[in-house]
């Protein structure tokens, strides 16, 4: 029997004037570098999305699109494909409302009837290939990339910040010699192609200083969560509860750095799985939409950067829209 795989996608509408009054309420006071407006500005084209998995993602047993009581009004809630998953009913109530992603991103697990299969989504993925199943899971088994990585302390990169606590997590568990002798294969794999030379580079650190964290969908496990959450309950408690990122946060890929270090993955070529753009220029978005239109890779990430204007990011929306409405131009059965 084929094994039930589900997308679960975050989603939050940022011009939502209910949201932004409710969000700015519990802002008042409170400075916080990790929360920027560009976090919340809104593609307007997660109905794209949605016709991208229909198109290139067959076998998806359902989306589970998760949001803070918003749906978007063209939204075929009928359709037994999705479901809209409101925070209130699978984050505990001492966590809401909730601003801080992290929050969302550790308590997934708790979503009712979401399968041990999952691969989790942001709203700025889509995908432009064919993909089946076993891109993203083989006899249940995560596939992923298996490379480490050396993580550089940046100035207000708090990425690194949330990534250094989950290695603290992982470094208390885990023995990276055991982690690699144990499935040498994992780790030097053709599919890492040339990251394989991180890996050798890295080998001599005793601990784990970092893994590879491209901007992906991730393949999770909810029995991950359910171990994870078992043995450092106070760790993810004190995450979930601020309502706004925070340094002393965990992140979610503290799930997908617990799988690595206990090998349950199956490597996969990171390069011709998925790329990522980051739009500060007209030169990469004109780079984006060319690779839209002929993609090397089954994904893309299409990531919004804090050093554009409004007005660029307008700009910017309006050409990559325009391009994936020319690749997805027919309606999905998520939409009415």
């Amino acid at each position: 029997m084929t094994q039930k795989i589900d997308i679960v996608l975050m989603w939050v509408d940022g011009n939502d004037p209910d949201w932004q009054r409710k969000r700015n309420r519990y802002l008042e006071n409170i400075t916080i570098d990790g929360n920027t407006e560009a976090r919340y500005r809104s593609w307007d084209n997660l109905h794209l999305l949605l016709r991208s998995i229909e198109t290139n993602a067959s076998w998806v047993h359902k989306v589970f699109l998760v949001t803070d009581n918003q749906v978007p009004d063209w939204v075929n809630i009928s359709s037994e494909k999705i479901r809209v998953v409101n925070h209130d009913e699978f984050i505990p109530k001492d966590y809401l409302p909730t601003f801080n992603s992290h929050t969302i991103e550790l308590n997934l697990h708790k979503i009712p009837d979401l399968s041990e299969t999952f691969v989790l989504f942001n709203d700025d993925i889509f995908i432009l290939d064919k993909t089946s199943s076993d891109d993203f899971f083989i006899g249940g088994i995560p596939r992923d990339v298996g490379v480490f990585n050396l993580v550089s302390p940046v100035p207000n990169e708090h990425v690194h910040k949330y990534t250094i606590n989950s290695l603290e997590i992982i470094n208390k568990y885990f023995s990276k010699k055991e982690t690699i002798t144990s499935k040498y294969g994992n780790w030097i794999s053709f599919r890492n192609g040339k990251n394989v030379f991180r890996n050798f580079l890295l080998f001599p650190w005793s601990q784990f200083t970092g893994f590879y964290d491209p901007h992906l969908p991730n393949s999770l496990l909810k029995s991950t969560y359910n171990k994870v959450w078992e043995l450092e309950e106070k760790v993810l408690h004190d995450s979930s509860i601020r309502k706004f990122r925070d340094d002393r946060d965990v992140s979610h890929w503290i799930f997908r750095y617990w799988q690595l270090s206990s090998n349950m993955f199956l490597p996969r070529n990171p390069g011709k799985f998925g790329v990522v753009f980051g739009l500060k220029s007209n030169s990469e978005v004109e780079e984006c939409i060319r690779y839209i239109n002929t993609p090397k890779s089954k994904i893309i990430c299409i990531n919004d950067n804090d050093s554009i204007s409004d007005e660029q990011f307008s700009q910017f929306k309006n050409r990559i829209n325009e391009a994936l409405l020319s690749k997805f131009p027919n309606k999905s059965r998520f939409e009415l």
